[in-house]
């Protein structure tokens, strides 16, 4: 029979995901081939939420036999609200399946997606204009849109001189 050393498993994070559509992925590796399917089980933390956030992980991923990797895809999902970027963070548990051992090394073990938000603040925007009544008096308006891609304006705040002039 043909022997295949023991290997050693690790993770590493690949590709951020984004809102609205771009999912983010995590390699696992193993660091020699293995005869026989490889299966690696993990858990899940993190500040993002599963269902909200992102689709649930299963829990395990494999390495097919005579493979060196595997992909763990972290789908995104669009929640159409405002949130500083939000993580997924995977930690290798153990292998369930095969020959290999976890790596020893802590930081091999876990990878960290950072799932960037599409709903971000916009910088308030500030104009002076005349006044259409005829005076001389500035008329300032200040715009606030919560989300650029429909830049919506929540508020407008108004100044008048002390003549009393808007």
């Amino acid at each position: 029979p043909i022997t295949f050393p023991l290997g050693t498993v690790s993770i590493a994070n690949t590709t951020n995901a984004a809102e609205p559509g771009t999912n983010g992925s995590m390699t696992v590796t193993l660091s020699a081939a293995s005869g026989s399917n490889t299966v690696v089980s993990y858990s899940v933390a993190g500040t993002a939420t599963s269902g909200t956030d992102y689709t649930a992980l299963s829990g395990s991923v494999t390495i097919p036999a005579g493979q060196t990797t595997a992909t763990i895809s972290i789908p995104v999902i669009d929640d159409n609200a405002t949130d500083p970027g939000e993580t997924v963070i995977v930690i290798l548990t153990a292998v369930t399946s095969g020959t290999a051992e976890l790596s020893s090394t802590p930081a091999n073990i876990t990878a960290t997606n950072t799932i960037t938000d599409n709903e971000g603040n916009n910088a308030p925007t500030f104009t002076n204009t005349n006044a259409v009544d005829g005076s001389s008096a500035p008329a300032y308006t200040f715009s606030y849109a919560e989300n650029s891609s429909t830049s919506t304006t929540l508020g407008t705040v108004s100044a008048s001189d002390p003549e009393g002039n808007t």
